[in-house]
């Protein structure tokens, strides 16, 4: 635990981990109208969560199915993704359950800036994707963890 905390601060310093609000979230469209085309948002987000994910690989993550479309999901059978339909999200959040949102999306000319946070959690990670050579490559440029805030609505097991 007390290492998990140091590196954390080490690591995570320089990134506050927000509480990811819904009004934060964006719809897959917006991701897309965001980084410019379906081509271009696909191959990040895909990028984005084979990153993310691949060290946990045999656990179960969630997103929101409007956020990200099914040919966006890394091809890898070892992440299990489950998109939650708007309709079960309430219910997953009230069986302490949490889920990955995609926000804070922009682009600049090749490059592509987008954070990935638990809801209903205390991470963030922040990755920025850049296109050369005909294809994306991505680097994660910061991890924030650690809640200084109080819980936020609609996260009945927050802190549990």
């Amino acid at each position: 635990m007390i290492l998990a905390i140091l590196v954390c601060a080490a690591v995570a310093a320089p990134l506050s981990a927000p509480q990811i609000e819904p009004s934060l979230v964006t719809t897959s469209q917006g991701i897309v109208t965001a980084i410019g085309s379906e081509a271009d948002a696909r191959q990040v987000v895909k990028l984005v969560l084979d990153n993310k994910f691949e060290p946990y690989s045999g656990l179960r993550h969630y997103m929101l199915a409007s956020q990200v479309r099914e040919r966006w999901l890394p091809d890898r059978t070892t992440i299990q993704i489950v998109r939650l339909a708007e309709a079960d999200v309430q219910q997953h959040l009230a069986t302490c359950g949490r889920y990955w949102v995609l926000f804070d999306i922009t682009r600049r000319d090749n490059v592509v800036s987008m954070k990935i946070g638990l809801r209903c959690g205390c991470t963030v990670s922040h990755y920025v994707a850049t296109f050369e050579n005909k294809e994306w490559h991505l680097r994660r440029e910061g991890v924030g963890c650690g809640c200084g805030a109080p819980p936020p609505p609609g996260c009945p097991c927050f802190g549990r």
